[in-house]
């Protein structure tokens, strides 16, 4: 079957698509202002595809708990204690695991 369309409806079908072309540079063109507008404010956009987590395993309470460590400083402490790095992170996992798992031996 053949479909055969007058002049004017092909008219009209390119002045929509042309239409159509033009509103969506203008609404690129928007949001690129907007996106410019908000970082000069401060606000950034994030892809969270693009994020690297170096905490991987964190989970709700061991998470909490880290925190609550990292406030009041105990890593600056324990290293102007003399403890290296290693021996820091081995006190923390120990201290958290047992905030988090008091009963339990085999998980910590």
């Amino acid at each position: 079957m053949i479909i055969h369309m007058p002049d004017n409806a092909y008219a009209c079908f390119s002045l929509r698509f042309l239409c159509t072309l033009r509103y969506a540079a203008e609404l690129k063109k928007a949001e690129a202002e907007v996106r410019k507008e908000r970082k000069a404010s401060g606000i950034e956009e994030i892809y969270v595809d693009s994020l690297y987590h170096r905490d991987a395993r964190e989970t709700e309470a061991e998470w909490l708990c880290l925190q609550a460590c990292h406030q009041p400083g105990i890593e600056k402490y324990l290293a102007s204690q003399g403890w290296d790095e290693a021996q820091i992170s081995l006190a923390l996992t120990q201290t958290i695991s047992r905030a988090v798992y008091p009963a339990s031996e085999l998980k910590t």
